[in-house]
């Protein structure tokens, strides 16, 4: 399976981020599209602190949540994964 989220990830986070009513100057991250995916690209931002609170923080807005079971779902079912499963999951967060 190949999940697309739309728009690309960083987008995807200053969106949840923005639902979540989150001002991301509180972590040390910019809310501009551009410098967010400069901040993103850094080759150590899978260690950053301020990512991990900020996933922390929008964890329970519906988009990560979806992506959340989706992939819970794919890992558990391999090789094995039902296309009506991943949309009924959809259904599940509207």
């Amino acid at each position: 399976f190949i999940i697309l989220v739309n728009p690309a990830a960083d987008g995807f986070i200053l969106s949840c981020a923005e639902r979540a009513e989150i001002n991301l100057a509180d972590y040390d991250l910019s809310p501009v599209l551009k410098e967010f995916t400069t901040q993103t690209k850094n080759v150590m931002s899978n260690k950053d602190i301020r990512f991990k609170k900020l996933f922390k923080s929008i964890k329970d807005v519906g988009e990560m949540k979806l992506l959340e079971a989706i992939l819970t779902y794919l890992i558990s079912a391999t090789y094995n994964a039902d296309d009506n499963k991943i949309c009924s999951l959809f259904d599940e967060m509207r």
